[in-house]
């Protein structure tokens, strides 16, 4: 009924719009055949509203007959109560929402909470822009003024298992996570040269005594972008493709790419410091050989880290793959492999010597065979790599941008990360690499 009346009322503005037409399209007196065109108009546009009104009252009645009957109000549930399984998929419909329009449902704010913008998140869309050849023009977006949100917890740990499946350095290190992204001093200290002395009886425990001395490590919050994610709308419209872990794989490795490769070779001039980098880890042998790895060369990189760090939960060697390739050829004095497959079905994994290993795709290839490829490449890690720290500031951000595409019918979506890396080292040396040699 409601509708019917509504468009009784706009059929009668019709009307009213052409006897106004009538009206204005004569300076003199009407002619007959406007004056009859005008009675006409208005008869059946009085006619219309009488029947509107008519409808208009009835519904009044129906609503009041409505609210006085006795209704059984549902009981509305918080996101807080709702269980795992049940908060996983509410996390899905908010992530889904937001891709979708670039709002989330109010009741779902606190999944995915509205965060703000930083100050130079438009100069780096608008490089981005660049590269590809296109114009920077303002971002129209249907979420808030803030300009995006953070990406929701159980999104976030999807997206945190997929890059540690990629990248070495993140499955590795430490990770530390920061609220604010002001300058993180870790304090450090190498109390290794100290010892107890003999006293003697009524001797004085302060006469001989050194002062411990400590020191500081900073760590910055540098900024990592996705670039640009360029989603088409009929991926957005599908409602039966899983959408929001699609997105999961192609952040995952992007951002895989990017900070591992960092937190591997950065040299920290305004970035972070690799962890192969010039002062951080440090040099711990050379190969035997330019062109083959031996036993001896893993068993002298191990012995060259202090074996207080050996026994460290840490403690792992750390490759690229093709390093792997050749150590499961290499068998010791006894004619056994120093490469042990484990049971990874009972939680057990490979070893190497009997420590774990880390395959990262950034560390230097050894080809092997060749004598000039890999001459003083840094190609072995071994030591506590837990002492590597990634401090990282609150979450990933995700932004939309609805517009930039629209010629193309495509959305794109763009994700801000702050972090730094670095190694802890007070002077004892956690981690040691060994060098290929160039002979």
């Amino acid at each position: 009924m409601a509708i019917k009346a509504k468009n009784l009322r706009q059929e009668a503005k019709k009307l009213e719009a052409r006897m106004q037409e009538i009206l204005t399209s004569s300076e003199k007196a009407l002619s007959n055949e406007q004056e009859a065109e005008f009675d006409k108009l208005h008869d059946e546009s009085e006619k219309l509203i009488r029947q509107a009104e008519k409808i208009e009252r009835v519904e009044k009645l129906q609503i009041a007959s409505e609210e006085s009957e006795e209704v059984e109000t549902p009981q509305v549930r918080s996101v807080e109560k709702l269980n795992p399984e049940e908060k996983k998929k509410a996390e899905d419909i908010a992530m889904r929402s937001y891709l979708k329009t670039g709002s989330v449902p109010q009741n779902l704010r606190s999944i995915m909470a509205p965060t703000a913008g930083e100050k130079d998140d438009n100069s780096m869309i608008e490089k981005a822009l660049k590269d590809l050849g296109l114009e920077y023009r303002a971002t129209q977006s249907t979420s808030n003024s803030a300009g995006g949100y953070t990406i929701p917890r159980g999104f976030m740990a999807e997206l945190e298992k997929a890059v540690l499946a990629y990248g070495g350095m993140w499955e590795s290190s430490r990770i530390v996570r920061t609220e604010k992204g002001n300058v993180m001093d870790w304090p450090t200290t190498n109390d290794t040269a100290n010892k107890a002395y003999l006293l003697s009886e009524s001797g004085d425990a302060s006469s001989a005594a050194t002062a411990v001395t400590f020191g500081t490590q900073p760590f910055e919050a540098y900024k990592y972008t996705s670039g640009l994610i360029q989603v088409s709308t009929e991926l957005i419209e599908d409602s039966e493709f899983d959408l929001p872990s699609e997105l999961v794989n192609m952040l995952a490795e992007r951002i895989w790419r990017g900070t591992n490769e960092a937190f591997t070779t950065a040299d920290g001039s305004s970035k972070p410091h690799g962890i192969i980098a010039a002062g951080n880890a440090v040099y711990g042998g050379s190969t035997s050989s330019d062109t083959a790895l031996v036993y001896d060369d893993f068993v002298n990189l191990e012995h060259s880290v202090d074996p207080a760090y050996r026994k460290m939960p840490g403690a792992a060697f750390m490759f690229h793959d093709s390093v792997l390739r050749e150590a499961k050829k290499i068998k010791d004095s006894q004619n056994l492999p120093i490469w042990n497959p484990g049971l990874m079905a009972a939680g057990a994994p490979s070893t190497l010597l009997g420590y774990k290993y880390v395959i990262n795709q950034d560390m230097p290839i050894f080809w092997g065979g060749n004598a000039t490829d890999n001459d003083t490449d840094k190609s072995l890690l071994f030591g506590d790599l837990r002492k590597y720290i990634i401090r990282q500031v609150r979450n990933m951000r995700i932004v939309r941008l609805n517009e930039r595409y629209g010629e193309l019918d495509q959305t794109a979506f763009v994700v801000f990360f702050r972090v730094d890396g670095d190694l802890l080292n007070a002077g004892t040396n956690p981690v040691k690499y060994l060098r290929v040699s160039a002979t």
